[in-house]
């Protein structure tokens, strides 16, 4: 949960917001959450940014245990060995068999002891369809939306440890998608291509990769963004129609005080009506009606804002207004 948190900061307070509507306010890394939790976080982020935010944080997670990575590049210097004696395509693809099993063994071994599920068994699991072709399959409390996730962790193995030699393309398979109220079955098949020449180090390329991933999300982030910039826009359009433009200028511009306070200001009180309209309502069709109130109301709206008045209500045929607050205009 711990890495969780962390590995969404980057998109700002969400993971944290969602922690504190459970009341919790700091991990305790020795403790366990419910596996909900850790859902509804992804859940947030991938609402908001994409498969890329998901694919990003899946790919950077192995930063966050230098231990995973050292164990497992120790497990794997078999492959180098293998890749560097290697004179024929049988013996390279000896040595990518061998890597995909300890990337299999190792991914199993971290997500089983950082999820604990009772009535599941949380794993990792690959079988190889046929020369350099993969298929991967994970067992994971996340929903199937937030199946890029697990792939950006497949891909951080890959791209970590044999990028130099391989190139690969990961594809889902949302068609073989297993899924209940407590897990998901997810599978992804994996492609491997020999590269003519090596060029670059693993290193380097998921310096690379990053960026790019990077670069996409900021993408996203400032879709959203202007997203939400479109909505509030939107949403202040609409009030405008109902609020006094004093007030609706102060909410949309910070300056608005929703604390409740007593304080006392002198005010002028302006209350106005038709004259003799119970009878001229009676004598009018509802449309008529309608239409009548609605030029009456719009001319006195004119006319009330032009003065400095804050319209307080519209009461039938009446309309209550005030001077003197938020703002006071003095006519000299």
């Amino acid at each position: 949960m711990a890495s969780t948190v962390v590995t969404m900061a980057e998109m700002g307070s969400i993971g944290q917001d969602i922690l504190d509507t459970h009341g919790i306010s700091e991990i305790d890394p020795n403790a366990w959450y419910p596996s909900q939790l850790r859902r509804e976080i992804h859940e947030a982020v991938w609402q908001r940014f994409g498969d890329i935010a998901l694919l990003s944080f899946g790919l950077g997670l192995l930063d966050f245990y230098p231990e995973t990575l050292a164990e497992f590049g120790k497990s794997v210097e078999q492959y180098g060995t293998i890749m560097a004696a290697a004179h024929a395509d049988d013996q390279r693809i000896q040595a990518l068999d061998f890597f995909v099993e300890q990337m299999t063994s190792s991914y199993h071994r971290a997500t089983s002891a950082s999820m604990r599920v009772p009535s599941i068994e949380i794993c990792f699991r690959s079988t190889c369809v046929t020369d350099l072709i993969y298929e991967f399959t994970a067992v994971t409390t996340l929903a199937p939306q937030l199946a890029a996730f697990s792939q950006g962790l497949i891909e951080g193995y890959i791209a970590r440890f044999v990028s130099g030699d391989w190139d690969y393309q990961i594809t889902p398979l949302p068609e073989r998608t297993q899924f209940s109220s407590e897990h998901s079955e997810l599978t992804w098949r994996c492609v491997f291509t020999l590269k003519l020449e090596r060029i670059g180090s693993p290193a380097e390329y998921v310096s690379w990769l990053k960026l790019s991933y990077k670069e996409k999300l900021l993408r996203s982030v400032i879709a959203e963004s202007n997203k939400r910039k479109n909505e509030l826009e939107n949403l202040s359009q609409q009030l405008a129609k109902y609020l006094p433009p004093q007030i609706h200028e102060a909410l949309f511009t910070g300056k608005h005080d929703t604390r409740i306070t007593t304080r006392r200001k002198k005010l002028t009180i302006f209350f106005s009506d038709i004259k003799g309209f119970t009878q001229t309502s009676e004598d009018l069709q509802p449309e008529a009606l309608t239409e009548y109130l609605n030029e009456y109301f719009s001319e006195m709206t004119k006319i009330a804002i032009a003065h400095g008045a804050t319209i307080d209500k519209y009461m039938g045929d009446a309309m209550m207004l005030f001077f003197g607050d938020p703002e006071t205009r003095r006519v000299g």
